[in-house]
């Protein structure tokens, strides 16, 4: 599969910095030009959330509906901490990748609609 026909989905994420995501054809995230490698992602739950936040309506979910999703097993307070340690992994990984001076804030993608 051709990379033409991979689709990409493209986010602002501050002034300076663009997040590309590749769902088709393997998952891949850049931060501007810079693929991140596939070892920085350190569990396969924060693809999976990255995942599911790049493919929601204005990318944002209610946490409850990531916690049943991801850890549908899960007692509730042990799904909120695995979430909140999913998520502060994911916001490390684009963070390392754009460095400080980028401007990348992945909060910005990472809010998932806390209500």
């Amino acid at each position: 599969m051709g990379s033409s026909s991979l689709k990409r989905l493209q986010f602002a994420i501050g002034e300076k910095s663009r997040l590309r995501i590749a769902l088709l054809g393997g998952f891949r995230v850049w931060v501007d030009s810079q693929l991140i490698p596939d070892e920085s992602w350190k569990r396969r739950k924060v693809q999976a959330l990255v995942k599911l936040l790049a493919l929601t309506s204005r990318h944002c979910m209610h946490r409850e509906q990531l916690m049943a999703l991801l850890w549908p097993e899960a007692e509730i307070e042990s799904a909120r901490n695995s979430l909140r340690q999913t998520l502060h992994l994911a916001r490390q990984v684009l963070k390392s990748a754009g460095h400080s001076d980028s401007g990348l804030r992945p909060r910005r993608f990472l809010r998932s609609c806390f209500l």
